[in-house]
């Protein structure tokens, strides 16, 4: 019987991962009622893993650079404004997992003019899981953020496959989860979930480390 693994990733610090887009909420700027909406729903998926109401996500993204206009969206997995976002392949690819009861919010994305649409569709993961199963003293490349508490964060320059430990609590429930207040910044996948991306042959810069399981 093969050895049970889990995934650790860091999108969220990962600038490689993310496209030349902005969503709508939060693209004049982070004052208005929309933005403080996304802001906190990004807090609740990196903070809880909670799923957030369906309303506080961008429904449309648009270039933001102007001396570089996005005519199109080279990755299948991708973070925007810190979500997980999927093309239809990518969804397609990984919708029949467990996210807890989530799911995938469209979103139309533009070129710079936020007129002329990008060819392609394109989706929101608006998941929901959290599990306690981080094993910090067997685990390797972990910082405490805010000693002495038990709070850790990723020292990913350094992480190779197997540094991450986990307990085997994480081969329960959804498939995208965080571990979190302990490990901050960083979502769990199960193999599952890696398993159909790579099949699929899903464009992604999304690194992934193996973690082991006892």
């Amino acid at each position: 019987m093969s050895e049970e693994i889990v995934w650790v990733n860091c999108y969220q610090l990962d600038s490689a991962v993310t496209t030349k887009l902005r969503g709508n909420c939060v693209f004049d700027g982070f004052d208005s009622p929309e933005a403080k909406m996304m802001l906190e729903a990004l807090e609740i998926h990196q903070r809880t893993g909670g799923e957030a109401p369906d309303d506080w996500f961008p429904t449309e993204a648009y270039g933001i650079y102007t001396d570089s206009n996005v005519k199109k969206v080279p990755y299948d997995l991708f973070s925007m404004d810190g979500f997980m976002t999927f093309s239809q392949k990518g969804k397609e690819a990984v919708e029949h997992l467990d996210f807890g009861g989530g799911k995938f919010l469209p979103l139309r994305v533009f070129e710079n003019d936020r007129t002329t649409p990008v060819p392609g569709e394109f989706y929101i993961l608006n998941y929901k899981g959290h599990k306690e199963a981080l094993l910090a003293d067997q685990s390797q490349h972990l910082e405490r953020i805010y000693p002495p508490k038990d709070i850790w964060g990723l020292q990913d320059w350094l992480l190779e496959d197997g540094d991450i430990v986990v307990s085997s609590n994480a081969l329960d429930g959804p498939d995208v989860w965080v571990d979190t207040p302990r490990l901050q910044s960083a979502n769990f996948f199960s193999d599952q979930f890696v398993s159909a991306v790579r099949d699929a042959k899903i464009k992604t810069k999304f690194k992934f480390w193996s973690c082991r399981v006892t």
